[in-house]
């Protein structure tokens, strides 16, 4: 009686693990519902029966499985033999899966992975390799790949500071495109036109130096002043205007055209900030900003464009007292009474209804 009960556990742990690797392969997508459904209600569901038929191809097994149908369900056998392809997709996934399923049988019965000899593959070196790339989706877990950042051409191996190697390649990405301001500018930059040598800085020295000043600043500083100036750059080109030097009717004329485009009450301001910046790191000499004529059209556009907060109506306590009402009173349905309470939470919290979807009721 004991061996006989052994003999049965033994038989149920092989059923649960060959169905458990079973519903594994047909939760793939290339298998319908209706097949998985009728393939479980039939002996192949049994992996290790599976592994136990003896053919030597796909069409083999679908023609077998053709003869047995007759024996089955009515319903199984039609959907069963309806889709050959599917069968034979089904007998290549489990015969490729055939050693990691009786290694992890073994192990689920207690005998590990056991120490006996490796079997020999003697198929190809193509054969195996797909036999491996049909395995691993069904033993492995899907891990969410780590993100990966750009580095330096020139560097060799992964870095130890990945946000500081990729924060150091814009701001040499957007120091050469300020470089290629200076050089558009020609003589008006005066930190890339040709000066005298020093006797006390090497060549080598004030080029390292000339480095240092155009990739000084934070990233998104540099992206945007830079941007600023090459803009006004491409309006100069359009309109036929030397951008170089800077003097204040080009300034003003520029001006002009971005109040024509209806620009906001910060876009004036911000160019002119972003001249100041570039004029600094290039060492431009900067006409006059504080023109009373440009400031006059920056007070009209700031007039003209700029919104006024205005504080919100206060809801009338009657209008609380109502929806507290109808909180309270049962015949309501329940969905709107609990929106109606969270309604009534943002206002005695004095919340925005973008700002209550960060707030979780019950802490």
């Amino acid at each position: 009686m004991h061996v006989h009960a052994v003999t049965v556990a033994v038989s149920e742990a092989i059923m649960a693990q060959s169905d458990r690797w079973t519903v594994k392969i047909l939760s793939l997508p290339i298998f319908s519902d209706e097949f998985s459904l009728a393939l479980l209600k039939s002996p192949l569901a049994n992996l290790a029966f599976v592994h136990a038929i003896d053919v030597q191809t796909s069409s083999e097994f679908v023609e077998l499985v053709a003869e047995w149908a007759g024996s089955w369900e009515e319903e199984v056998s039609r959907v069963l033999c309806s889709q050959p392809t599917a069968l034979e997709h089904f007998w290549r996934l489990a015969i490729s899966a055939e050693k990691v399923f009786l290694q992890s049988t073994c192990f689920q019965l207690g005998f590990g992975l056991c120490e006996g000899a490796l079997a020999e593959d003697t198929e190809g070196s193509v054969a195996s390799l797909r036999r491996l790339a049909t395995v691993a989706p069904l033993v492995k877990k899907v891990i969410q790949p780590s993100k990966k950042f750009k580095a330096d051409k020139g560097d060799e191996g992964n870095s130890s500071t990945p946000l500081l190697d990729q924060e150091n390649a814009i701001k040499v990405k957007w120091a050469g495109r300020l470089e290629s301001i200076g050089k558009r500018a020609g003589q008006f930059a005066k930190l890339l036109s040709e000066q005298e040598p020093c006797e006390e800085l090497e060549p080598g020295e004030a080029a390292k130096l000339r480095k240092l000043v155009l990739s000084s600043g934070a990233p998104r500083t540099m992206i945007a002043h830079v941007r600023a100036v090459e803009r006004f750059e491409h309006w100069a080109a359009f309109s036929e205007i030397e951008a170089f030097p800077l003097t204040v009717e080009k300034i003003l004329k520029y001006a002009l055209h971005l109040d024509s485009r209806f620009c906001g009450p910060t876009v004036i301001p911000s160019f002119k900030t972003s001249l100041k910046w570039v004029a600094a790191r290039l060492v431009m000499d900067l006409p006059n900003l504080d023109d009373r004529r440009l400031r006059a059209l920056q007070e009209k556009v700031v007039a003209d464009r700029a919104k006024t907060l205005k504080e919100a109506k206060p809801i009338p306590v009657y209008v609380v007292g109502a929806l507290e009402g109808l909180v309270l009173n049962e015949a309501e349905g329940l969905a709107a009474r609990v929106f109606i309470w969270w309604i009534l939470c943002m206002i005695f919290a004095s919340l925005r209804f973008d700002d209550a979807i960060h707030v979780s009721p019950k802490d």
